[in-house]
C-alpha cells in the first residue's frame, strides 16, 4: 500500500473520489488525470462544509422540537394554555442527535462529516482551510451544546419542584440559552457561506449548464433573501419587492428549455427532483404573499406569533430537506449535472421561548437575554454612562426600589434589566416602587435608567436603593434624552 493511500485511510476520508484516486497507486502516478481529479477532490471537500451545515440544520430541528416541548411543559405551571406542537422525548431519540449511529436521520451524520473536514488538508490553501475549519469547529461546538442542553433541561424539569417560581425561572433561563445557540449557529453559518462563495467564485461551469446553473443560483438567492427578510421580527419593509424578485427568478427557471438537458429530464429521479424543486418554490411564494395580507396562523402557533409561524413552520419547510424543501433537490441536480459547483446551503431554524402573558405571576424578573458578557455602550441610539458606584448582592434575588428623591416634577422613565425593558413609561413619585430581580449567576448584571420625559426640571433624576446585610444603600441616577445611566450589580455568591 502506498504511503499516500495509507494516509488517506488513516484520516478516514469517506469520499468515493479518494477510492478512485488512490486505488491503483499514488497521486503522482496518474498525471493525465491530475487536473480533473484535483477539481473533483476540491469540489467534494468544499461540499463537505455545506453538507455539514445542512445535516447540522436537520439535527437542530429535532432539538428545536424538544425545546419547544419543554417550554410547553413549564408554561402550564404559570397558567398558560398548553398547545403541543410535538410530543416526543429524549428517550425516543439517539443520545447524540448529531452522531446517529443507527442512521435515524442521516445517510452520513454531521459528526462523521465534521471528522472528514478536520482530516482533509489537501487542495485548499492553508489559510482557506484554517478559516473554514475554525467556522466548522464553532458550529460543531454549538451542536454539542445544543445536544447537551436537551438533557440539562429535561433533568431540571424532572428534579425541580415546579410549583416554586424560582425553579421555573431557572428553566426559562436554560431555554434562553437555546435561543442564543440557534442565533449563533445562524450567524456563523452565514460567515461560512460567504467564505465558501468567495472561494468558489471563479470556478468554471461546463458551458452546457452555464445558463441553467445561473437560473438556479438566481432562484436560490431570491428564496434565501426572502427567508432572511422573514427571519427579522416583523418581517422586512422590502418583502413585497423581494417576493417580486422571487417570482421572476422562479419563472425564469420554470421556463427552462428542457430539451437542452436530456440527462436531467430523461431520468425519472432527476425529473422528480426538478418537479419538486419547482413545486416548493411556487409554494414558498404563495406562502410569502399570504404572510403579507393575512394574520391567520395555526392555533397551536398563537403563542409564538405570526413571524415565527411563517418562518419556522411554513417557509423553511419549502426550503430545507425536512419538509421536502427545494434545496436538497437542487443539490441532487447539481450532482446529476456533474459540474464544478458548490452545493446550496440550508438555513437554520429559529428557537423562541414563549413566556406567560403575565410574567408578574412569577413574582420576580429574570433576564431573558441569558448570560451577558459585557456592559452595553448604547441603548436606543443613546449613549450609556456607567455609574461609578455599584450594587453588591450576596443573594441571587435582590429587591430594588426606585423613586423621585427630590421634587416630583413629572419625570417619566423606562427601566431595563440586563437589556430587557422591565418597566415602561412610569411616572416617578415620592412613593417607592419595587421590582424583584433574579440575577444571572455568571456574566454581568445591570440596571439602566432611560428617560422618556425629563419633566419640568431636567435632567431626569431617580433614586434607586436596595438592602445589603440589613443596611439600605441608595444611589442617585441621572439620564437625559441623549444619555442613559447604567448601574452594575455585582453578584458575590
Amino acid at each position: 500500500m502506498s504511503i499516500v493511500k495509507h494516509k488517506i485511510m488513516r484520516k478516514q476520508l469517506l469520499l468515493p473520489i479518494f477510492l478512485m484516486l488512490f486505488s491503483t497507486g499514488s497521486f503522482c502516478s496518474q498525471p493525465e488525470n491530475t487536473t480533473k481529479d484535483i477539481e473533483s477532490l476540491r469540489k467534494n471537500i468544499v461540499n463537505n462544509y455545506v453538507d455539514f451545515v445542512n445535516e447540522s440544520v436537520h439535527g437542530l430541528l429535532v432539538i428545536n422540537r424538544l425545546l419547544q416541548g419543554y417550554n410547553e411543559d413549564i408554561n402550564k405551571y404559570v397558567d398558560l394554555e398548553e398547545y403541543q406542537l410535538n410530543r416526543y422525548s429524549n428517550k425516543d431519540l439517539p443520545a447524540d442527535i448529531f452522531e446517529d449511529e443507527e442512521k435515524w436521520f442521516y445517510d452520513i451524520s454531521p459528526n462523521n462529516i465534521y471528522r472528514n473536514i478536520m482530516a482533509a488538508d489537501m487542495v485548499l490553501s492553508k489559510k482557506e482551510s484554517n478559516t473554514l475549519k475554525d467556522l466548522a469547529s464553532q458550529l460543531n461546538n454549538i451542536n454539542k451544546q445544543s445536544n447537551a442542553l436537551r438533557f440539562e433541561i429535561e433533568n431540571l424539569i424532572r428534579t425541580l419542584d415546579l410549583n416554586k417560581r424560582e425553579n421555573i425561572g431557572l428553566i426559562y433561563q436554560k431555554l434562553e440559552e437555546g435561543t442564543e445557540l440557534y442565533n449563533s449557529f445562524y450567524s456563523i453559518q452565514m460567515k461560512m457561506s460567504n467564505e465558501l462563495n468567495n472561494l468558489t467564485r471563479n470556478w468554471v461551469i461546463d458551458p452546457t449548464y452555464t445558463d441553467l446553473s445561473s437560473k438556479m443560483d438566481n432562484a436560490y438567492n431570491a428564496m434565501r433573501q426572502g427567508l432572511e427578510a422573514m427571519r427579522i421580527e416583523g418581517g422586512s419593509k422590502d418583502l413585497n419587492k423581494i417576493i417580486d424578485v422571487e417570482y421572476n427568478a422562479f419563472s425564469e427557471l420554470n421556463n427552462t428549455d428542457k430539451s437542452k438537458y436530456p440527462n436531467i429530464f430523461n431520468s425519472i429521479r432527476a425529473k422528480n427532483s426538478w418537479n419538486n424543486m419547482i413545486s416548493q418554490m411556487e409554494k414558498s411564494i404563495e406562502i410569502s404573499r399570504k404572510y403579507m395580507i393575512s394574520d391567520d396562523i395555526m392555533e397551536e402557533y398563537n403563542l409564538y406569533g405570526k413571524d415565527y409561524f411563517y418562518y419556522n413552520g411554513e417557509l423553511l419547510g419549502c426550503f430545507n430537506k425536512y419538509g421536502l424543501g427545494m434545496v436538497n433537490d437542487m443539490n441532487k441536480l447539481i450532482d446529476v449535472m456533474g459540474i464544478e459547483k458548490i452545493h446550496y446551503m440550508e438555513i437554520a431554524h429559529l428557537f423562541k421561548v414563549v413566556y406567560p402573558n403575565k410574567i408578574e405571576n412569577l413574582g420576580y424578573i429574570f433576564s431573558k437575554q441569558g448570560v451577558v458578557s459585557a456592559l452595553p455602550k448604547s441603548l436606543a441610539n443613546r449613549e450609556i454612562k456607567v455609574a461609578n458606584e455599584k450594587f453588591v448582592s450576596e443573594d441571587k434575588y435582590i429587591d430594588v426600589e426606585f423613586y423621585d428623591h427630590f421634587i416630583e416634577d413629572g419625570d417619566v422613565i423606562s427601566l431595563y434589566f440586563n437589556g430587557d425593558k422591565i418597566l415602561e413609561k412610569v411616572v416617578l413619585t415620592k412613593e417607592h416602587q419595587k421590582v424583584r430581580l433574579m440575577l444571572n449567576e455568571t456574566g454581568k448584571n445591570y440596571i439602566t435608567l432611560y428617560a422618556e420625559d425629563m419633566g419640568s426640571r431636567p435632567p431626569t433624576t431617580m433614586a434607586i436603593s436596595y438592602k445589603m446585610n440589613g443596611k439600605e444603600k441608595e444611589v442617585i441616577m441621572n439620564s437625559t434624552l441623549k444619555e442613559s445611566e447604567l448601574i452594575e450589580i455585582l453578584y458575590n455568591k
